[in-house]
């Protein structure tokens, strides 16, 4: 006899679907010699495969909202973040971001770094991370 109550991955009557959230986001250079830490995004302040830690506690960059999406004041947040680090060792870059409406530029802007967004059309064909580099992300961090 089936038990009343679980967790799936699809729907099947009687069963709790299985809600669980995470989204990450990569960020590396064009040659991918330099990148910034992962950043994972939850649904949760404190998930229960943290054991009652916070991400920064265990030495990850982690945030939460309700989705587990970025938004825009994650993405500020991040970008302060990085260009506090680049003002440090004198260096600039070029940021190409899509148009997606939570990536917005703090209002007191970001001296070392120089945003430019791709047009409308374009980010379905320039997906420079799509080359094999985030499925062997995922594949390196699901284990």
């Amino acid at each position: 006899m089936p038990p009343d109550k679980g967790l799936a991955s699809s729907h099947h009557h009687g069963f709790k679907m299985n809600k669980t959230l995470m989204m990450i986001a990569l960020t590396c250079n064009a040659t991918g010699q330099e990148h910034l830490p992962i950043l994972f995004i939850g649904m949760y302040e404190c998930p229960q495969c943290f054991n009652k830690n916070y991400g920064f506690q265990l030495g990850y960059q982690y945030c939460f909202n309700s989705k587990a999406w970025m938004d825009r004041k994650i993405f500020q947040k991040g970008l302060i973040r990085w260009n506090n680090e680049l003002r440090e060792k004198q260096h600039k870059v070029l940021f190409l971001l899509d148009n997606f409406k939570g990536h917005e530029i703090p209002p007191e802007g970001v001296s070392n770094i120089n945003v430019v967004f791709f047009l409308p059309n374009l980010t379905p064909y320039v997906q420079p991370l799509d080359a094999g580099i985030i499925r062997t992300s995922k594949a390196g961090y699901c284990r």
